[in-house]
């Protein structure tokens, strides 16, 4: 209760003291006009900060990120889910498809680690230097890429080659061991990409909606990016991300990043100065393509696909079936105008239908 007081308190602050803010009287009128349409409390009037001048050109275009993850809570089969979120069965899944997935070095249940078909057991740091010094060596590139089986938001990722496992038995071996962990080989990305940030691999967020008969269509997508050579490209540990105009293939004008990092808005990359407006995505079209594949094959509603680019082509790095849309909308401008999203809601939402013909009514034109 005090925990959700204090942080009341400090949402509070950050809207009264942010200098981009409307005025109270706006807030207030605006604050009540989307409470009275959704028939709800907007939470995501902070959480997508429509609180400010500078990001919207239509806030009530926006569903909001709570509106939406319920949205995913009812119509995505919570059977098939896991096979999505988990790391280990998503390859499992996929690699025996035509979709191309990242090399899968092994993974451990805890202390039980499978290395391409060997099964070993590691209960030291001398058993887990040889399990790390085999990972390293099984890879096409020396270098290894290890995240939670279940993770989610980049957190516990690990980048290392041969020098770097001493220090990871000494530092992290604890945690690997007591975790789900899959080790991949690293993908060396298209050059093109590498510009925007050359430290981390910076991947696409899909968004598919696959309807009831198996026909998948792309609801948005958005580019992710590391900043201050961090070499994982998630939003949520402090990257930058921006939407792709699906008809080009390239980026639109503003980036942003989130609020955990204090939200703004970017027309280049902080880092190397890439200018976002125009910049085109190597392979957008096989992108596109191979997102749709993959959504017909999973019988799920409504999945996040986080896609890399190689020299070659596109890489499916992995499924989210609880993807966070608040970035992907963010993206986008509003899912109220996306037309996959209009589908969506005709198929499975009632109540949405009807906010978003209030919607048309008030800004003609606008809609999906």
């Amino acid at each position: 209760m005090l925990k959700r007081v204090a942080n009341r308190l400090k949402a509070a602050s950050t809207v009264i003291n942010d200098p981009t803010r409307k005025t109270l009287d706006t807030m207030l009128i605006e604050i009540v006009q989307l409470w009275v349409r959704d028939r709800a409390k907007p939470a995501h009037y902070y959480g997508d900060a429509l609180y400010r001048k500078d990001l919207h050109d239509n806030i009530y275009a926006y569903v909001g990120t709570s509106n939406l993850m319920n949205l995913l809570g009812r119509i995505n089969d919570p059977f098939w889910a896991p096979v999505v979120d988990n790391k280990i069965l998503f390859d499992l899944f996929f690699r025996k498809t035509d979709i191309r997935l990242p090399k899968l070095l092994g993974y451990n249940n805890a202390k039980q680690f499978t290395i391409g078909n060997d099964v070993m057991w590691v209960s030291s740091r001398k058993q887990l230097l040889t399990a790390l010094e085999l990972l390293v060596g099984s890879s096409p590139t020396t270098s290894v890429f290890a995240k939670p089986a279940g993770g989610m938001q980049g957190k516990g990722c690990l980048l290392f080659d041969l020098s770097d496992v001493p220090g990871i038995c000494a530092d992290k071996g604890l945690e690997l061991l007591s975790s789900d962990y899959v080790y991949q080989e690293v993908i060396d990305q298209h050059p093109q990409m590498a510009e925007l940030h050359p430290s981390s691999l910076n991947t696409l967020r899909i968004v598919t909606y696959r309807a009831d008969r198996g026909e998948a269509s792309v609801m948005s997508a958005f580019v992710r990016m590391g900043v201050n050579r961090s070499f994982t490209d998630n939003v949520s540990a402090g990257g930058c991300f921006v939407g792709v105009d699906l008809e080009q293939g390239t980026l639109v004008q503003n980036g942003f990043t989130m609020p955990e990092v204090g939200w703004s808005v970017l027309q280049r990359h902080p880092d190397t100065e890439v200018v976002f407006d125009g910049f085109a995505i190597p392979f957008f079209q096989e992108v596109l393509s191979v997102a749709g594949r993959a959504a017909e094959l999973m019988p799920l509603a409504v999945v996040g696909w986080d896609i890399a680019i190689s020299e070659d082509g596109p890489v499916i790095i992995e499924g989210n079936a609880n993807c966070h849309l608040g970035a992907s909308e963010m993206a986008d401008g509003g899912y109220y105008r996306n037309p996959v999203f209009r589908r969506l809601i005709e198929d499975h939402s009632p109540e949405m239908r009807r906010v978003a013909r209030q919607f048309d009514k008030a800004y003609p034109g606008q809609g999906g």
